[in-house]
């Protein structure tokens, strides 16, 4: 458990976790209990925002150690997609930011 709880934390810390996001609870709520599959599609569809929120409840309710081992490792899992999910929306950010800086480096015609 001590284990998850670390690597929860230490992704969170790699990917910018900030503690100003905050969580919404309209689409992303405890959802552990759903497939895979259907935790997965809609995660993909929350903001950067609402994944670095639920990634936030994730963390602190696995800080506080009291989750059965099953609702841990539920957990984890469903963070390692939020991860996911926030390296995407960071990295297509990061794509759009580069083709705006090329467009204004070029000379006009």
């Amino acid at each position: 458990l001590q284990a998850a709880q670390s690597s929860i934390q230490s992704f969170a810390i790699i990917i910018g976790f900030s503690s100003s996001c905050t969580p919404s609870r309209t689409i992303m709520t405890q959802h552990s209990s759903l497939p895979a599959d259907h935790a997965a599609s809609s995660i993909d569809v929350l903001t950067f925002e609402q994944a670095m929120g639920r990634l936030e409840q994730i963390v602190t309710t696995l800080d506080a150690g009291n989750a059965p081992l099953e609702d841990a490792v539920k957990l984890y899992e469903e963070g390692k997609l939020l991860q996911a999910r926030c390296d995407k929306i960071l990295k297509d950010f990061e794509a759009r930011i580069q083709i705006a800086d090329e467009a204004s480096d070029s000379p006009a015609r």
